[in-house]
């Protein structure tokens, strides 16, 4: 054999391949754990011409469908599967969407307070007024350059603790970033789990590494979905 030839083992090459393939399909579970959309092809921010957002508080969607249906989003269309909705769910998904605004971007963000008061003036004087019409226009009376609302159709909690339980934590919602001088819909984001065990499903392992082995609550898992759903809003 020459010195320094390095002789073929076909063990070796099967060896590498194996790890190429792990690794491939390591990294396609890491980018499936969280899915969000953005039906708008994407631009740098200062192309959006956003300054000013005002930040709508989550709606339940339950308020206006039975509790255990399926429905359509009244903004983007997707299908959700409705369920029981903690009190208070709505408000904490509503404080997390103020709290990434705040701490990941440079916009104006005008208040949801502003909003519910806007909102109910103008349903007192056109009570037929479309949900995408309401949303408008109340980013018109108030100035904003866009509007991000967001709809809660399941917020419901384990029954059991971290390492045993009877039934798991499911969480659904999405988010919505809507431009007032276009009424065009920017961006969007959602969520939808029922958490399950490992042996249920396999193909999201890198999740379970990532959020510890143990059944969430269902703070926990909305938590962990905000961060998904948000992972491609546009900042600026």
């Amino acid at each position: 054999m020459i010195k320094g030839s390095k002789m073929f083992s076909p063990q070796r090459e099967h060896y590498k391949k194996g790890l190429y393939l792990l690794y491939a399909l390591m990294l396609s579970l890491l980018l499936m754990s969280c899915t969000s959309r953005r039906l708008a092809p994407h631009k740098p921010t200062s192309d959006l011409e956003i300054k000013t957002i005002l930040l709508i508080p989550f709606k339940k969607i339950t308020n206006v469908h039975n509790r255990f249906s399926q429905v359509r989003c009244p903004i983007c269309g997707a299908v959700f599967n409705t369920g029981p909705i903690l009190d208070g769910a709505e408000t904490f998904l509503t404080n997390a969407m103020l709290a990434f605004l705040k701490a990941n971007t440079s916009y104006k963000v005008i208040s949801g307070d502003q909003g519910e008061g806007a909102r109910s003036q103008l349903i007192s004087k056109n009570a037929g007024i479309s949900e995408q019409e309401l949303i408008r226009e109340i980013g018109r009376t108030l100035n904003a350059d866009a509007v991000v609302n967001g709809y809660l159709y399941r917020f419901r909690e384990r029954i059991g603790t971290a390492y045993s339980v009877e039934r798991s934590a499911s969480v659904a919602f999405d988010i919505h970033l809507i431009r007032i001088a276009d009424d065009r819909l920017i961006w969007v984001g959602r969520f939808d789990e029922t958490q399950r065990s490992l042996s249920e499903d396999l193909f999201r392992i890198s999740l379970f590494f990532k959020r510890g082995i143990r059944w969430l609550s269902a703070y926990e898992l909305a938590h962990h979905g905000m961060e998904c759903a948000l992972a491609t809003f546009p900042k600026r």
